[in-house]
């Protein structure tokens, strides 16, 4: 564990957490804690602010994640990688609850404010194929290119329901028909407001770089 500590003047503790002693790029927001308590220098607020963003915002391997099940308001079956597999363009479905990593997702924020899926298990992210604005076009995993297709905006709906907007088509994350069966399609359709395009978040753990 590093304790990264500023002038008490500034009363501030970064405490982050290192795996096998390498310092990572990407940290979700709730994984990396800050207290900050009476700062009254605008400059050295500032560079609470600069460490803070650079800490929170630059891509590569991480120091802490945070996954979660991603559930669908519908079916009640978690958004997964098909067959477990680590390939590029493989297809995302719905499948009853395995606790695998297949199922597990974490949400790394990109600079503008969008989210990037990427899977625990493959280590790929969740896109809209070939970059497609067509309704039912298919969601499958891929390297990272950030691309817009690989983009999300999280629009809160009631509760602790969501919805997941592909950012290059502003179409929809849904189940394709409304479908409740293990291997149920995922797909982007235009908003319809029903419950198969809502999902809730269930948290598994905070993890180290794997």
């Amino acid at each position: 564990m590093y304790i990264l500590k500023w002038p008490k003047s500034m009363s501030v503790i970064f405490v982050i957490w290192v795996v096998a002693n390498t310092m990572g790029s990407t940290v979700a927001a709730p994984a990396l804690n800050i207290t900050a308590k009476g700062i009254s220098n605008p400059s050295a607020s500032q560079e609470v602010k600069k460490v803070y963003h650079y800490m929170t915002n630059l891509k590569g391997k991480g120091v802490l994640y945070t996954y979660y099940k991603i559930v669908n308001r519908k079916s009640g079956k978690l958004l997964d990688v098909k067959g477990g597999s680590g390939s590029n363009g493989a297809n995302i479905i719905q499948w009853t609850d395995k606790n695998s990593y297949n199922q597990q997702w974490r949400f790394e924020k990109t600079r503008d404010g969008y989210y990037e899926l990427v899977n625990r298990k493959s280590g790929l992210i969740l896109e809209v194929s070939g970059k497609s604005g067509s309704n039912g076009a298919s969601i499958i995993q891929w390297k990272d290119i950030n691309s817009h297709n690989q983009q999300w905006e999280y629009i809160n709906v009631e509760g602790e329901y969501f919805k997941l907007v592909n950012r290059n088509s502003g179409k929809y994350l849904e189940v394709s028909g409304g479908s409740k069966a293990n291997g149920g399609k995922v797909i982007q359709w235009d908003d319809n407001e029903g419950m198969h395009q809502q999902w809730k978040l269930v948290r598994i753990q905070q993890v180290g770089k794997e």
